[in-house]
């Protein structure tokens, strides 16, 4: 039941209930069944506590990676905006979180998307924290780069990279109509500064291959080199 929001995320679940309990509001817990109880401990509660600290610790570690020149201000600032309620709200619009998420009576009618909303950014949080238990710091850390940090823009240097990404989609879809795959084929390098070579295929058929230093830019880096690698096939067959 699950499978369109984990497509979404980009992360696949090894442990469900984590998942159920992510997405889970405190009013779909606090009948006479739960002990009438508001803040339960199967509440998304305890793991938006703990994905608040993980986004701010891999949101640091980017902004230091992507900005080897900003000071502590600009570094503090550049932070603030994409930790920010507004910020986590809008990406969790995108994400189509508010038709997962499970409420209560007392919730009933309320639109959770709404423009004042704060639910939605809880939600992202506590899937984070979620993501974090069931695979690790690796595994939290390409889907806040690929689903929080990346849509504010404040990560302008792989704008163009990413573009290529969904000209690659399109051209896939449209082709074959399947989605391009992307794999992580090697990682090189120390931990604090590791460099990743991905690979992206359609169809079981290799048509690129890229590197960054993350996973995220190592796709991008891969669907840019595939689609000059079709330019070029393209130019060849027109001549």
């Amino acid at each position: 039941m699950f499978d369109l929001l984990e497509e979404r995320l980009g992360y696949r679940f090894r442990d469900v209930e984590l998942l159920t309990r992510a997405l889970t509001h405190p009013s779909a817990l606090s009948g006479p069944q739960h002990g009438g109880e508001a803040e339960s401990p199967l509440s998304y509660q305890r793991l938006e506590f703990l994905g608040d600290a993980v986004i701010e610790l891999v949101v640091r570690e980017a902004l230091l990676r992507e900005y080897p020149e900003d000071d502590e201000g600009q570094l503090t600032r550049r932070k603030i905006e994409v930790v920010s309620a507004d910020n986590l709200r809008k990406r969790a619009v995108d994400l189509e979180l508010a038709s997962f998420v499970e409420t209560g009576p007392s919730l009933e009618g309320v639109e959770l998307d709404g423009v004042g909303a704060t639910i939605l950014a809880d939600v992202l949080e506590s899937l984070v924290g979620a993501v974090y238990l069931d695979g690790g710091l690796e595994s939290v850390r390409e889907m806040v780069e690929e689903r929080i940090l990346t849509p504010t823009g404040l990560n302008a240097t792989s704008s163009a990279a990413a573009d290529s990404k969904s000209r690659l989609q399109e051209r896939c879809l449209s082709r074959h109509g399947e989605l391009p795959e992307y794999r992580i084929v090697k990682k090189e390098g120390p931990d604090h500064e590791p460099s990743y070579v991905a690979e992206v295929f359609v169809l079981g058929e290799l048509l690129g291959r890229g590197r960054g230093r993350t996973k995220k830019l190592a796709h991008q880096d891969a669907a840019r080199s595939a689609l000059d690698e079709q330019m070029t096939e393209e130019k060849k067959e027109e001549e």
